[in-house]
């Protein structure tokens, strides 16, 4: 089995919805990753399914702008559109142990949310730091 592992933000807020499969109900939650390519200005975008209570915690705990480490099986979806352009979206199935890993502390992307209210900035134009004056360190 080939293993892919990224590391990147999501794109939006993670998305559940229940499945019957495997004679049961599922669930299965989706998002998509944005991943910085090396060398270049733009991203990759990856969208990410996890099944079961892991899901159940990405939809929980996960919201847009949060880092993640997501280690799948990747695969390729090709379409044709309603165009006639051929059209492909890679995804990830997460490993159901381990597969995903939130990044982003606890809190954290709260403050960029209000860092983002108040400045009229993306968090991604700070590069995760907050400029900090002496004077308000404690030591």
């Amino acid at each position: 089995m080939l293993t892919m592992e990224i590391i990147g933000n999501l794109t939006r807020d993670p998305e559940s919805r229940t499945i019957k499969r495997d004679g049961g109900d599922r669930t299965v939650c989706n998002f998509t990753v944005a991943v910085n390519r090396v060398g270049r200005e733009d991203a990759a975008f990856v969208r990410v399914a996890v099944w079961g209570k892991s899901g159940e915690n990405c939809q929980k705990f996960l919201a847009r702008g949060r880092k993640v480490f997501v280690k799948g099986e990747p695969s390729v979806h090709v379409w044709t559109s309603r165009d006639g352009e051929a059209r492909g979206e890679l995804e990830i199935t997460a490993d159901p142990m381990g597969g995903v890993e939130f990044l982003t502390p606890k809190g954290q992307g709260e403050q960029q949310e209000a860092f983002r209210q108040d400045t009229g900035a993306a968090p991604s134009d700070t590069n995760g730091y907050v400029e900090v004056d002496d004077e308000e360190l404690p030591f």
